[in-house]
């Protein structure tokens, strides 16, 4: 905890909520999207959550550029209670032995409280674990996962994810992965808050928009969690599923893809 804190403190809360708030209202203004007054309290009562909880932010994925800084900027901007920001990354992308470069990179985002490597994997490394069996990675892995746990039950720790992981090149919603629903492994209290972000651009739809969901646990998204299979696989793909439906309730019909009902 303190170290995460010490952190932070070398790159002052006021000073990144004033450059995420520029960039968002750049953004805003350069992409004339909509943003209601109804996403703005959702955001509002993510950031007072933050003081006791820590929280999923999830994206639907259609563009590297704006996918990234919307979200970024938008969580700086509202998210003042944020004390850490961790991202997901393949762990090929993550390991210096394999990509130095990339791992250099991820790396040097810490000093702005900003962590991004492999996070939502069940066991060992992910599911190309048989890729990346050596002792070295699956000690960097399990290392992770306890990082990961203790950030999960430190409140303000905020995750940045695109369930799809892949970028749709006609914006329509794909098939969600698993790994948002392994976060479930990481929050045995329930206590995670997911938040829905929908970027709608106009080269898209007609309408471009950017649209935040309530903060909910996953008992407040009426899961049991008593009736999901045993199965570790099986059981992640349920629960990001039932995170994409709630993310495609607030897209345009068109857009909704393979959640479309």
């Amino acid at each position: 905890m303190k170290e995460m804190e010490s952190r932070v403190s070398k790159f002052p809360r006021e000073l990144r909520h004033v450059g995420g708030s520029l960039v968002w209202e750049g953004l805003l203004r350069r992409l004339n999207l909509e943003f209601s007054e109804e996403s703005r309290q959702n955001l509002l009562a993510a950031n007072l959550l933050l003081k006791k909880y820590s929280e999923v932010v999830y994206v639907n994925h259609t563009s590297s550029m704006e996918d990234m800084e919307l979200p970024v900027s938008m969580v700086l901007t509202f998210l003042t209670n944020t004390k850490r920001i961790i991202g997901p990354v393949a762990m090929q992308h993550y390991d210096p032995g394999r990509d130095w470069k990339n791992a250099v990179l991820l790396r040097l985002l810490k000093p702005l409280g900003i962590e991004i490597f492999p996070i939502v994997q069940p066991v060992g490394i992910d599911e190309k674990a048989t890729m990346y069996s050596d002792e070295k990675t699956l000690q960097m892995s399990a290392d992770l996962r306890t990082a990961t746990t203790n950030a999960v039950r430190n409140p303000g720790t905020v995750f940045g994810i695109t369930p799809e992981g892949t970028r749709s090149p006609n914006g329509r919603l794909l098939p969600a992965r698993k790994g948002i629903g392994y976060l479930e492994s990481y929050d045995p209290s329930d206590t995670l808050r997911y938040i829905p972000v929908a970027i709608v651009l106009k080269k898209f739809y007609s309408s471009p928009k950017i649209e935040v969901g309530q903060p909910l646990s996953l008992g407040e998204m009426n899961i049991n969690n008593k009736t999901l299979p045993e199965d570790p696989k099986e059981r992640a793909q349920i629960l990001a599923n039932a995170h994409m439906q709630r993310l495609a309730g607030m897209l345009p019909l068109e857009m909704r893809g393979v959640y479309k009902v």
